[in-house]
């Protein structure tokens, strides 16, 4: 019997950054957005989406493993070879998770003050859930198919920014789409792209072992040298994105809109490794740039009083 560690290993803790970092910003938006905020709605948003990625989490290394993608000699998920957990207990876990996911969807959907707002949160979680749970599982499998990349910045963008929004809009009646989609959108990107980066620096490390797999990913597409101009393409769309967001608000305080530019000496290291194959543990410290990244720009956003 796993330990209750092994479980919770299962989840892959250190990988939540990826929906923090977006929820931060859609709070930080709803924040300046909206007359108040339902606090109750704002943590069961943010409950919802760690859960639905911890389910994710397992379904990708549940199915990875089925498709003989991770093994011992070369996975970096690590559930299924050193923590003591079999295959079968596993899919037990997964299932249970699945079951409390359609749970609290169906509570989501349901606890929603009208049946325009009920529409839309089943619109919304089913998308987040489907995309992570085909992200990896038959039939779809778009990891393998070179949808992988625009699945995660879809994930942990928009479609976290933007549904904390509806959910916050739909708890006031005189507010209910009273916000920017497009906006919302706009100003989840500077972070999903962040979570891109750390994707296509794992891709680029698996090159050798997903073409053995069938994978299809951006980073083969480009091969090596490619991967290193694409990565290089997406810190620039951070920091030109973040710049040009900064015109959507006026005065002085629009300024700290900026304070994003304060980590980008980070991310040229981030960037410097990538060009010298410093894999090893660059998802790892790309994830705490994300951190990093994410908690300057929710301060910026704050402070600028920006709404959408």
């Amino acid at each position: 019997m796993p330990s209750l560690k092994t479980y919770v290993l299962a989840l892959r803790p250190w990988s939540l950054p990826a929906a923090f970092s977006s929820l931060l910003v859609g709070t930080a938006l709803a924040y300046n957005t909206f007359p108040q905020l339902s606090l109750f709605q704002l943590l069961w948003s943010w409950l919802g989406a760690i859960s639905v990625q911890c389910t994710a989490n397992v379904i990708n290394t549940y199915y990875d493993y089925q498709h003989g993608v991770d093994k011992n000699e070369n996975s970096a998920d690590r559930t299924l070879f050193d923590y003591g957990m079999t295959a079968s207990q596993l899919k037990t876990f997964l299932d249970l998770l699945g079951l409390a996911s359609l749970i609290f969807g169906t509570i989501s959907v349901i606890s929603m003050p009208t049946w325009a707002g009920s529409i839309g949160m089943l619109m919304r979680f089913g998308t987040g859930l489907a995309l992570g749970v085909f992200y990896t599982a038959d039939p779809m499998k778009l990891k393998h198919i070179g949808m992988g990349d625009i699945t995660i910045i879809i994930t942990f963008g928009p479609l976290i920014v933007e549904s904390l929004m509806f959910v916050q809009s739909c708890h006031l009646p005189s507010h209910m789409g009273n916000y920017s989609m497009l906006w919302a959108i706009l100003f989840s990107l500077p972070t999903a792209m962040i979570v891109e980066a750390i994707l296509h620096a794992n891709n680029t490390r698996d090159l050798k072992s997903d073409a053995k797999a069938g994978i299809k990913t951006v980073a083969g597409f480009l091969g090596e040298e490619g991967s290193f101009l694409f990565e290089c393409g997406i810190f620039f769309s951070i920091f030109f994105g973040v710049f040009l967001l900064s015109f959507h608000s006026s005065g002085f305080w629009s300024w700290f809109l900026l304070l994003p530019l304060l980590s980008f000496k980070m991310a040229l290291t981030l960037v410097q490794d990538f060009r010298a194959r410093k894999y090893g543990d660059l998802c790892e410290r790309t994830g705490q740039y994300d951190i990093v990244f994410s908690v300057l720009f929710t301060a910026g956003i704050f402070l600028s009083g920006v709404s959408i």
